[in-house]
């Protein structure tokens, strides 16, 4: 049994080499196939063999040598040439082998006495391109027959040498020139080099990648374009020409405006420049740019018996840890009874429209006209200023109870309350469309939307600003559209999250709004700067002014001169809730939404709390902060003050307690930290 099974495997080996040598493949081949080397002794050179099988190597001339002879597989090859005394090159044949496959064959050329390498040189199309040329020669040599585009250096010398060849110009044609340099010696007869310069690629490009032009028609800037070649430039938009369109090589383009501006955005087309033996099609950017703005960042609107001091420039603020004094002006005089708090009011609202929110413009109240559809419930706001119009719709959600004309609450973007129970209480909402008014997408929104183009783009303010502005004009609409039974007398305004911030402002720049709710603002809401700062300096995850100003533009594009000296700005987010006052305001808050600043909103909103103690009336300002998961949602816990609020200061019929200060996140007030200024009682 033993014998069979020693048979068996016999058998099975030999098959499977069987089976090995039937799938084998033999190759070879080498490169490169022919070699040139110098006359001199021991000139070398060498070639690569690519095999997989055993080989050898013959030649035909004994005044070269090779190694190895023989090898297996992959290997370098190494030739080696005696010195060559003739005038003459002479050549060698080197042939390696491999069963079963034909003959590679390397040719190898030494040159006679009188010799160049390389035998051609070849330079870049750039002017002043260059390479070496080894001379070999038994004596004294020269070159002859230079062209005048060439350069070369030495053109004459003795026995060995080499000799830089430069390009003196560039080709500039898209063919390659030659020149054929001759080599002399009186002893060893001449040799002859080649050289040949490039052509040039074909190429395109513009002088400029940007161009701007002016608002008026007319307006015109040339750029250049430099090619070799044709090409073509896109057609422009009926606003611009751009002449000419097409050409062949250099060119001066010019290009006009057919227009004038008649808004404040600019607008702008891209140019491309193309050929069709060119890849590249190099592009320009022309804008024109829209009219300028009409109105002035220190242009405030006046508030009746109040004279504004001149406002500090940035680098006259000195940094203040505290949240500072809403109870002293610019001056040092205290406010003391409830016409100065109208004058400080006025104070504040021009810092921070200065340093943070950017200038609400003194709209004329005649401006603004409005139609309504009672088909679809919708107002027009149309508002025409300074030889331009715009116009919005306002959308509005009648209650299911109540008496018209029906108090309502406007919703930045939309209302995030309970709405259900707004209408329960017979409050209408009414929805604002702001992204309509300022877009806010992200920073690279800024100076888009209706009110930048009633303006202009580069307007100081931003989004929260505009936004208030759009909202006073829907004011101005309702009070002038009595059949949208709207009573404007009994407005509110509310928004949640980045419309919250919109909310806070549009109620603290607009004195006919009753109760402003900002809902979950955090911070550039609710939240002040100093406080968020030193929460996030303690560890939390905290929205701070720093990083704000590099996601939206909510605020004035300079606000980030304060991304780290937020303790100079002269005011806080307490003032801007203070702004309401005496009118009623209603924070609502999220103490699980720590990005939102839930130490810094409760800080906020009890230092903002004692400008209403001070007027006398604390149950006008509430707080109440509840934690969920949800952000913008409106927990059951909350709709108690939110009616009470809403009954008190909207539909006029509420007798519930609005005295609400509340947080269930177990947060302290150090008003020891944060106050350093003394609540006055302003009679």
């Amino acid at each position: 049994m033993k014998k069979y099974l020693i048979f068996f495997f016999m058998l099975v080996s030999a098959y499977t080499i069987m089976r090995c040598d039937d799938t084998f493949k033999p190759e070879l081949e080498v490169s490169p196939t022919s070699l040139v080397l110098a006359p001199v002794a021991n000139s070398t050179d060498s070639f690569l063999v690519h095999s997989n099988t055993e080989w050898t190597i013959v030649w035909d001339a004994d005044w070269i040598t090779v190694t190895p002879k023989a090898g297996k597989d992959n290997s370098t090859v190494i030739v080696v040439a005696a010195a060559n005394s003739d005038a003459s090159a002479r050549t060698a044949n080197i042939v390696v082998r491999a069963e079963g496959l034909n003959d590679r064959v390397i040719e190898v050329t030494q040159g006679g006495k009188l010799y160049a390498l390389p035998r051609r040189v070849v330079l870049d199309s750039a002017a002043n391109s260059l390479d070496t040329l080894q001379i070999f020669s038994p004596g004294e040599w020269s070159l002859k027959g230079i062209s005048e585009w060439l350069s070369v250096n030495p053109t004459q010398g003795s026995q060995s040498a080499k000799v830089v060849v430069k390009a003196l110009t560039e080709n500039a044609d898209t063919a390659a020139r030659s020149n054929r340099i001759i080599l002399i010696s009186k002893d060893a007869g001449t040799d002859t080099v080649e050289v040949v310069q490039r052509g040039s690629k074909y190429y395109l490009a513009m002088s400029a990648t940007t161009l701007t032009l002016g608002p008026e028609a007319n307006s015109s800037a040339t750029f250049s374009v430099s090619s070799n070649t044709q090409w073509t430039i896109t057609s422009p938009q009926s606003w611009l020409t751009v002449n000419p369109l097409t050409g062949t090589g250099n060119a001066t383009i010019t290009v006009k405006t057919n227009e004038t501006m008649t808004v404040s955005r600019p607008r702008s087309l891209t140019l491309t420049l193309s050929s069709d033996r060119v890849k590249q099609q190099p592009k320009i950017k022309i804008t024109q740019e829209g009219i300028p703005c009409a109105d002035s960042d220190e242009e405030y609107c006046e508030t009746p018996g109040c004279a504004i001091a001149q406002l500090p420039t940035y680098g006259e603020l000195t940094s203040n840890a505290y949240l500072p004094d809403p109870f002293t002006f610019l001056d040092g005089s205290k406010v003391t009874t409830r016409a100065d708090w109208t004058c400080r009011r006025a104070e504040i609202a021009a810092l921070a429209q200065k340093f943070e929110f950017g200038n609400k413009p003194c709209t004329p109240y005649s401006a603004t006209t409005a139609t309504f559809n009672s088909s679809n419930n919708t107002l027009t706001v149309t508002v025409t200023e300074n030889g331009k119009t715009i116009s919005f719709d306002c959308t509005i959600t009648y209650p299911a109870t109540g008496t018209a004309p029906y108090p309502a609450m406007i919703g930045i973007g939309f209302s995030f309350l309970n709405n259900n129970e707004l209408s329960n209480l017979g409050v209408a909402i009414i929805n604002f469309p702001c992204d309509q008014i300022a877009e806010q997408q992200s920073t690279g929104s800024r100076g888009k939307g209706k009110f930048y183009d009633l303006y202009c783009s580069n307007h100081s303010a931003g989004a929260l600003m505009a936004w208030a502005w759009g909202v006073s004009r829907l004011i101005d609409a309702l009070e002038k559209t009595p059949e949208a039974n709207i009573d404007p007398t009994r407005l509110g305004v509310t928004g949640c999250s980045r419309y919250g911030k919109g909310a806070l402002v549009a109620g603290a720049f607009d004195e006919r709004i009753k109760l402003t709710i900002p809902q979950e603002s955090g911070s550039g809401g609710a939240a002040s700067w100093r406080v968020s700062d030193a929460q996030k300096a303690a560890g939390q995850n905290v929205q701070t002014l720093s990083q704000i100003v590099t996601e939206n533009c909510w605020f004035r594009a300079d606000f980030n001169q304060f991304s780290t000296t937020a303790n100079r700005l002269p005011f806080d987010h307490h003032m801007i809730m203070a702004l309401c006052a005496p009118r009623a305001l209603l924070v609502i808050e999220n103490t699980s939404m720590e990005w939102l600043g839930n130490l810094s909103t409760w800080t906020t909103a009890n230092a903002a709390h004692y400008v209403w103690e001070a007027l006398g009336i604390p149950d006008y300002m509430g707080f109440s902060q509840v934690g969920h998961s949800d952000h913008c949602g409106f927990p059951a816990a909350q709709i108690p003050e939110l009616q009470a609020y809403v009954k008190k200061f909207l539909v006029g019929t509420g007798t519930d307690d609005t005295q609400v200060m509340k947080t269930d996140g177990n947060l302290i007030f150090d008003k020891d930290k944060w106050v350093n200024w003394i609540v006055p009682n302003l009679p």
